[in-house]
């Protein structure tokens, strides 16, 4: 049984789904930076920030990896965890890609971003052995999972509530748990789901 795993990948909240294809091994975990209360059916996990603007552009820079880096180790120990937990036989990881539109003003954060998908994959390919990590484009997640590509991010949220609808959404940052559940859903190979 393979077991799917979706990251929708942010240095300030990471959503993670862990599924596997029959739906009996389902769970949902959302990585912060903050104490914020999340969904019950999420795991709340904290890691370091100490993001400062210090005028130290070496110093600065190094602070992000670093972050990115102990980020990146959260998100591989959990994967290793759920993957052990759902007694699965193979396991296909799918990161999604940054937006680029949406940084026009900011070009450092989607470096950022890459540089931090870059860690989650080197951890993922590197010590878990797998063979390879899908990037999807959030517009190829939108027209896979929802039917539209141009479709608002609200309704990601609508369909991943209609499939579980006894998901408690009334805390967390749910948006980044959405995304990833359709990560892990959509098929791949045939614009269908899995």
């Amino acid at each position: 049984m393979k077991l799917y795993v979706g990251i929708d990948q942010s240095i300030n909240s990471t959503g993670v789904t862990f599924r596997t294809e029959d739906n009996m091994y389902l769970k949902f975990c959302q990585i912060t930076d903050t104490k914020k209360t999340c969904s019950s059916s999420v795991q709340n996990l904290i890691y370091q920030k100490d993001n400062q603007n210090t005028g130290n552009y070496t110093h600065d820079d190094l602070t992000k990896i670093l972050n990115a880096e102990r980020l990146a180790l959260v998100i591989f120990k959990q994967i290793k965890k759920h993957y052990d937990l759902s007694k699965s036989d193979d396991i296909e990881v799918r990161i999604e890609g940054p937006i680029m539109q949406s940084f026009k003003q900011k070009a450092s954060r989607v470096n950022d971003l890459v540089a931090f998908g870059t860690l989650i994959k080197f951890h993922l390919i590197k010590k878990l052995g797998i063979s390879r990590v899908h990037v999807i484009a959030p517009t190829q997640l939108k027209k896979l999972f929802t039917g539209k590509g141009n479709c608002k991010k609200e309704r990601i949220e609508e369909v991943f509530y209609e499939l579980n609808p006894k998901y408690d959404k009334s805390k967390g940052k749910n948006d980044d748990i959405a995304d990833s559940f359709g990560l892990s859903y959509v098929n791949l190979n045939k614009n269908k789901k899995v």
